[in-house]
């Protein structure tokens, strides 16, 4: 194994990846195409409150916990207020989005069908199958669509539980029991945690520890693989690019390798998240946030109640939501026009919401960033599987990481550049 290290992206999981391969004593170099670290994550604050450019938060695993510690970053726990989650249901807001008969079918299905999905079978008509429709519906396709962004019928079960063995037979309880690379250890708190300044407490963390240690090198094009290994000779090679760059650099090195493992265009989804500093609050009672079935009134998949979450969220008086909206139609809207969404949403949920309740708002689209975890993801991620295999005995090993590759959520990316 080479003792030199080219790390390709400078977001999350590159300063993890880099920082893990400094702890085993390698020599480092990170490669990024902009001007700045972190990727899409970042924090900045305004005259009424933190603004998050994306996550914010993540959820508390032993080895974050580890890695925290080490960096002398302690995180900050939810408050009491965020105990609470709402789903929007016929107009209504609801904890429990579904029936007492739902919820025995659904735990059944959980407990003894047969998990292992059919032959092309969506994630819709897999969940259909196990939990029931009004289960999928009310409750898992909110819940999901909060996390993956898309809808359950462009899902593969496959790709969403990459960590089940799918043997024949097994139940879904079966299969998260003996899931692989399952964790022993448990974390000394679990749940949500964030920083006192943000998201960018933890970039910022990261890069402090990281810098004299390594090099880094910003706004350097990424053409090609074979260059980076002409370029980094000896060097092992860990992509920590995102979805669309990672697609493009293969496909320029190796296009018949597209061709040959059938490797077609990745659909992708755009993100939006608008945080709004409000006079009012949104609900008349606390809680973490709402999310919206796709067949709801609502355009936005979800909304973020800030100020009931973290402390120090927002200055003075005022409160922060954000909304968040995922789908092919913001690819054509303006920050302006997404603004506009959220303001007909907030008056769908609150009739007393007014355009005056909002004194600041900060949106930000990321424009065809979020890669849909259906069956092209799952046939690219098994063509990198192939490549990481292959060149692991070679001079110049190559890895991958990102929110492509089994797991989207910052506990999966962060885990998996610590086990380097």
């Amino acid at each position: 194994m080479s003792d030199s290290v080219l790390i390709v992206g400078g977001g999350i999981s590159g300063l993890v990846a880099a920082y893990s391969s400094v702890k085993q004593g390698k020599k480092v170099t990170l490669i990024e195409s902009s001007d700045r670290l972190g990727g899409m994550l970042d924090t900045y604050k305004t005259e009424f409150g933190l603004v998050e450019t994306a996550a914010n938060g993540l959820l508390n695993s032993y080895a974050t916990e580890e890695l925290l510690q080490e960096l002398g970053l302690n995180p900050i726990l939810p408050k009491s207020s965020s105990k609470k989650r709402y789903f929007w249901i016929g107009n209504r807001l609801k904890q429990i989005p579904i029936s007492f008969f739902s919820i025995i079918r659904a735990i059944f299905g959980f407990l003894f069908l047969n998990a292992k999905p059919e032959e092309n079978e969506s994630f819709e008509s897999w969940s259909f199958r196990i939990f029931g429709k009004k289960v999928s519906a009310n409750l898992i396709e909110p819940a999901l669509g909060g996390i993956y962004a898309a809808k359950l019928k462009d899902m593969d079960p496959k790709m969403v539980f990459s960590k089940f063995f799918w043997k024949e037979g097994d139940s879904v309880y079966r299969n998260f029991k003996n899931s692989k690379n399952k964790s022993k250890k448990k974390p000394k708190t679990r749940g949500s945690i964030s920083f006192q300044g943000g998201m960018k407490d933890l970039i910022s963390s990261l890069v402090k520890v990281l810098e004299g240690k390594i090099k880094f090198r910003l706004k350097t094009e990424i053409v090609d693989l074979e260059t980076l290994k002409k370029e980094y000779p000896g060097h092992e090679i860990i992509f920590c690019t995102n979805i669309r760059s990672t697609y493009q650099i293969l496909n320029e090195t190796n296009p018949s390798g597209f061709l040959k493992h059938d490797i077609k265009p990745i659909p992708l989804l755009s993100i939006a998240t608008i945080t709004c500093f409000t006079k009012t609050n949104l609900l008349k009672k606390p809680g973490f946030g709402i999310l919206f079935p796709k067949d709801s009134d609502v355009t936005a998949n979800g909304v973020l109640l800030n100020d009931y979450i973290f402390e120090g969220r927002v200055f003075g008086e005022f409160h922060s939501e954000t909304w968040i909206y995922a789908g092919d139609f913001l690819d054509h809207l303006t920050n302006e026009d997404v603004i506009d969404l959220v303001k007909k949403d907030r008056k769908r949920i609150s009739v007393s919401s007014a355009e005056e309740d909002i004194v600041s708002v900060h949106a930000k689209i990321w424009k065809q960033s979020f890669p849909i975890y259906g069956n092209e993801l799952l046939k690219f991620n098994r063509y990198l599987d192939e490549m990481e295999n292959e060149s692991s005995s070679t001079s110049q090993p190559v890895r991958f990481l990102g929110n492509y590759r089994y797991g989207i959520g910052l506990r999966g990316l962060i885990e998996s550049a610590l086990n380097l």
